[in-house]
């Protein structure tokens, strides 16, 4: 099997969802608990997926190469950082594997390994499809620590990434990356 770097889907697709997630900055108001029917839900018509995000999210549009982009409060206690999200995806060749798609994104992370700590991988299981769900602090461009879980899924020839953000610094993280987490796990390929 080739390896990981020659999956372009993999250095450009994951690339880009964690530049965008990085860019999801600025102000805004309270946290849903836990996801409802007061929910939204999205279905991209294209590349075969839904995710749902709590009312009151801004969903962005036109966000570089992302499929889907939604921010939403200010991080508690760091106003100049947004709670958001972020979808990538892109063709994956026929045989790459969560661990090749993983490798190649921990090599794109150590390419800032002066900003960029990997806390925790975990293999994990959403609704049958096998996914690999890692946490990761990063300095973003103005010198604030975003604390950011991706998730990394393929689906039939497609391969996603689900980024979800807020600052490291929040003073209440646990609360923001339950959110967040219950979020991403809405992910659902068609």
């Amino acid at each position: 099997m080739a390896p990981a770097t020659s999956h372009p889907w993999v250095r450009s697709g994951f690339r880009v969802a964690l530049l965008c997630a990085a860019a999801l900055l600025v102000a805004a108001s309270t946290l849903p608990a836990a996801a409802g029917s007061t929910w939204v839900q999205f279905r991209h018509p294209t590349y075969g997926f839904s995710i749902s995000y709590p009312q009151g999210w801004e969903m962005l549009s036109g966000e570089g190469k992302a499929a889907f982009a939604a921010v939403g409060p200010a991080a508690s206690g760091v106003a100049a950082v947004r709670l958001g999200v972020v979808v990538t995806t892109a063709r994956i060749p026929a045989g790459a594997t969560l661990e090749e798609a993983d490798a190649d994104l921990e090599r794109t992370l150590a390419q800032r390994t002066d900003t960029v700590r990997v806390l925790r991988k975990d293999r994990i299981d959403v609704r049958g499809m096998p996914a690999l769900m890692i946490y990761v602090v990063r300095r973003n461009p103005q010198g604030l620590d975003l604390y950011q879980m991706v998730l990394i899924a393929a689906h039939n020839s497609r391969g996603y990434a689900i980024v979800g953000v807020t600052a490291a610094g929040s003073t209440s993280l646990s609360v923001e990356t339950r959110l967040l987490q219950t979020l991403i796990l809405t992910f659902q390929p068609q």
